[in-house]
């Protein structure tokens, strides 16, 4: 007899013994949480953390400090800094799963009690409850939610892909992930420069190393420094002189133009 009435106690238990998975989907990192469960009953958790029944759910492994008290109040947090990453909009995961015994309602979170913190430590004001689940806790900018799939907190659709590296030919002041990037060298001879249309300009077109702006020769200077030249202008040359008379001639003089030195 005594034995048949511990097995109808414990059957009892088991019956109004129930698992409150609470969820949580977020596009920013979670520093901490509390909030209170609203049902009636007790309600308890004491998750196992390592072994092959270790529990799926997050919140331990994210925070240090997490309690659930017989009445309901939750709490969790990390005294060291640590949080819970951004699910991404369309993700979420498990927080804590507590155990409510002999629950006299339907099992809520309080949305009045919702307090969030984020990455800093910061309340987030626009954590909330999901008005169709209501143990689901949502904490995204805006609604409603929409595909977010590398969870930084931009729409997929809202997404720009370009250069963030402000000092680029190509910077995108509206890029939300990181592209290509292409830069100009700061090498003096090199002759590069931005172009409006972000590729890199070369301002150099004999390729001489003279950046054209600074360049009086479109070409290259020959041995005697002449633009384009073929180095003959600077050799010595034989300049012929010659005469034809009808009559005997007693003396000349005269000057030669063109420059340079002559010699004789």
């Amino acid at each position: 007899m005594k034995s048949f009435l511990l097995i109808f106690l414990s059957t009892i238990t088991f019956l109004f013994s129930v698992d409150v998975p609470i969820q949580i989907s977020s596009s920013v990192d979670i520093r901490g949480l509390q909030f209170n469960l609203t049902g009636g009953g007790t309600f308890s958790y004491d998750p196992v953390t390592q072994g092959p029944d270790a529990t799926a759910d997050v919140g331990p492994y994210a925070f240090t400090s997490y309690y659930v008290q017989p009445g309901g109040f939750v709490f969790m947090t990390d005294f060291s800094g640590t949080a819970l990453p951004a699910t991404g909009y369309d993700s979420s995961q498990t927080l804590i799963t507590p155990i409510n015994t002999g629950a006299t309602s339907d099992i809520c979170i309080d949305a009045a009690t919702l307090i969030v913190s984020d990455g800093d430590g910061n309340s987030i004001s626009y954590a909330s409850i999901d008005q169709n689940n209501c143990l689901f806790i949502n904490v995204h900018d805006g609604t409603p939610p929409c595909t977010d799939t590398d969870s930084d907190g931009v729409c997929d659709d809202d997404e720009v892909v370009g250069c963030q590296d402000s000092i680029a030919c190509n910077y995108d002041a509206n890029a939300t992930d990181a592209g290509s990037c292409v830069f100009a060298s700061d090498v003096a001879s090199d002759c590069e420069s931005c172009s409006n249309d972000g590729t890199v300009v070369v301002s150099d077109s004999d390729d001489d190393g003279i950046c054209d702006a600074d360049d009086t020769c479109d070409g290259d200077l020959d041995a005697c420094g002449q633009c384009g030249g073929d180095g003959t202008s600077c050799l010595p040359v034989d300049v012929p002189i010659q005469i034809s008379t009808s009559i005997d001639i007693r003396g000349l003089q005269f000057n030669l133009t063109g420059g340079g030195t002559f010699s004789y």
